[in-house]
């Protein structure tokens, strides 16, 4: 897994990379409506994305220290960034992928576009609050095709008590989470992609799961953070696989 910088010289991103070389298995740091312009229509099989929540640093589960108020500065976490930046995103999401799954938090639920499925995390042990009592779901927005229609339905809603599985980010997804949904909704060597990759949940379980990756997160610091989780994690897989391989080869001797 190698890095692909933010800027090179004036020209913009969406210019200077190369599809598919500069992009699969790759974390580019940079912004994704500039950089999904040099990405082919339908050229991966599924976005699977946690973005900002547009609360700014409004109340939600655990502690104040990991509310999504408190991102790097890079950009502001409010309303109207989700509705100039993430909803835009979007839409390029669509034209780019076969499926896409998001976590948009409840706060601006209104802005996102009419969904083709709806489900939820159900969290028991939530600690936030609402007006009208704890905050114990968020939800989960399905848009495009399931692969497997008509042949193996999937549920939509799960139950959520892991806990993030990044400290280092203000609201990391908890990696088992994200691999329940990236093993329902697509196979093995799909391309899984995130336009705000945020900590690298999404490239991890997508490692761990025996599928590709594409992510593109905005912030220096979290990219850095995203590649060094990634690294460790394709440094297991290739420990797990080098027995099995191993293992193979006396076989194939005897």
């Amino acid at each position: 897994m190698s890095e692909v910088p933010a800027k090179k010289g004036n020209l913009g991103l969406s210019m200077l990379l190369n599809w598919p070389d500069d992009f699969v298995n790759k974390v580019i740091c940079g912004d994704c409506l500039e950089v999904m312009k040099g990405m082919p229509d339908q050229c991966v099989d599924l976005v699977l994305t946690d973005p900002p929540y547009g609360i700014n640093g409004g109340r939600g589960g655990g502690s104040k220290a990991r509310g999504r108020g408190n991102y790097s500065g890079i950009f502001q976490d409010t309303r109207e960034y989700i509705r100039d930046m993430v909803i835009g995103a979007l839409k390029d999401c669509f034209r780019i992928s076969r499926a896409t799954i998001i976590t948009p938090g409840s706060k601006n639920l209104d802005l996102y576009p009419q969904y083709d499925s709806f489900g939820c995390f159900y969290q028991p042990a939530a600690m936030g609050f609402q007006r009208w009592g704890m905050m114990d779901a968020q939800p989960i927005l399905f848009y495009g095709e399931y692969y497997l229609q008509g042949i193996k339905p999937m549920p939509c809603s799960f139950i959520l008590t892991e806990k993030p599985s990044c400290t280092e980010h203000p609201c990391s997804k908890p990696i088992n989470a994200w691999i329940k949904l990236l093993e329902r909704s697509c196979p093995k060597e799909s391309i899984i992609f995130d336009p705000f990759l945020g900590s690298g949940t999404t490239a991890v379980a997508a490692i761990q799961t025996g599928r590709r990756f594409i992510g593109i997160e905005i912030d220096p610091g979290y990219c850095e953070i995203a590649r060094r989780r990634i690294a460790q994690a394709q440094e297991q897989q290739d420990l797990f696989r080098k027995p099995a391989e191993d293992k193979q080869g006396e076989l194939l001797l005897l």
